[in-house]
């Protein structure tokens, strides 16, 4: 597991985001699956009027994530100094029905492992994949938060699907670092966030259940 996912590293190496100027911004590799995988800060985005630095390890993650559950993923690849936004991406794609869990990274100095935000919509609209959620997170030691004010998702993929296609199929997930840095903490992410995730997707393959 380990060697497969430093095999993406390259992928994400400041001087291969350089050289792909020409290349998509997002790129999305469709396994004609319900689910999607989404990391839409792999690389460095421009957000706020500023440069956004990149979730470290997110890309990495679901692109392995991608090829080794055979689920579709979309993955920011290219810096672009202006706002690009993945929502827009998904859209232009015809994807706006899909379900997605949209892969992110937080600080390390939060006092949980993962929080996982449903945007807009109330908790009670997730609860058969929040309780599964929370089965896994105890299953494999893991802290976890729901809408936690600072990672709710309403900012992002999440709040645009859900407000401007109304959509319910998307979750946030918000990792901290110490639980994606595969270099540092190998033993965290190969045996705890990655097994988390692979039961997680499988739970969600045929999409969400909500209610």
């Amino acid at each position: 597991m380990l060697t497969d996912l430093k095999k993406f590293s390259s992928l994400f190496s400041l001087t291969e985001v350089e050289k792909n100027q020409e290349g998509e911004i997002f790129q999305f590799d469709d396994k004609k699956t319900e689910l999607v995988l989404s990391a839409p800060h792999a690389v460095r985005s421009f957000v706020c009027k500023k440069v956004k630095p990149a979730d470290a390890f997110t890309g990495e993650i679901v692109s392995y994530l991608g090829e080794f559950c055979n689920v579709s993923t979309i993955v920011r690849r290219r810096f672009v100094p202006y706002k690009c936004m993945i929502h827009e991406f998904i859209a232009q794609q015809n994807l706006q029905n899909k379900s997605f869990l949209d892969f992110h990274g937080m600080r390390n100095d939060r006092p949980f492992d993962l929080a996982v935000g449903t945007g807009m919509i109330a908790a009670l609209n997730y609860k058969q994949e929040l309780e599964f959620i929370k089965q896994l997170a105890e299953k494999y030691k893991i802290k976890v938060v729901f809408n936690h004010p600072d990672y709710r998702g309403g900012a992002g993929l999440c709040g645009r699907l859900q407000r401007e296609y109304y959509s319910d199929k998307v979750l946030q997930l918000e990792w901290r670092r110490d639980f994606r840095d595969f270099y540092s903490k190998p033993e965290v992410v190969c045996s705890q966030t990655i097994p988390f995730m692979q039961e997680l997707i499988e739970y969600l393959r045929l999409g969400f259940r909500g209610k």
